[in-house]
């Protein structure tokens, strides 16, 4: 597990330096991504203005929803995407061998190379999204709950995760799976 922590860390150092390469491209999309973030929050706000309730959920509690999609949008574009799209083109042109020679898992190797850090901010303003609207709903915050929803919160990673994967795996036996 150490080793793979290691390799990981290999791996986000590789991509940040990759996107260090084009910073004012790096900048731009970070910018371009915190304000998406903030009009989708300015979206709930005026949504809310004239009632407090939509369909059984207050303002705060359609926050805490909207911070656990941005981690999960972030863990989806971010983490995910990158690696996942690769998988058809490496089947189609013949560079899968070459990954799975490497001595290390081929699977952690093809599912986690590649890190996209211009919408890392994503998870930052999720979890202070989830902070602010739990703080909003006088919710006290106990180590059970944290941990709790932090093992939701894995589960569904590993859900999403495995889901994409599996639909990857489909290229070996299509022609042409890139969109997907």
């Amino acid at each position: 597990m150490i080793k793979y922590l290691k390799l990981y860390r290999h791996f986000i150092r590789h991509s940040l330096m990759r996107a260090m390469m084009y910073k004012l491209d790096f900048l731009i999309w970070s910018l371009v991504m915190i304000v998406w973030m903030f009009l989708n929050l300015l979206f709930y706000q005026i949504l809310y203005l004239n009632v407090d309730v939509i369909a059984g959920w207050t303002m705060y509690e359609m926050l805490v929803l909207q911070g656990f999609f941005f981690i999960f949008n972030w863990f989806i574009w971010g983490i995910l995407w990158p690696n996942m799209r690769d998988i058809p083109f490496k089947i189609k042109r013949g560079e899968l061998d070459i990954e799975l020679t490497k001595p290390v898992d081929a699977q952690f190797l093809l599912s986690f190379k590649q890190v996209d850090l211009d919408n890392f901010h994503e998870a930052i303003l999720g979890c202070l999204t989830i902070w602010y609207a739990l703080n909003q709903l006088d919710v006290s915050l106990s180590i059970t709950r944290i941990m709790s929803a932090f093992l939701v919160v894995i589960v569904a990673a590993v859900f999403i995760y495995s889901v994409y994967f599996i639909t990857m795996c489909a290229a070996f036996f299509t022609d042409r799976f890139e969109n997907l």
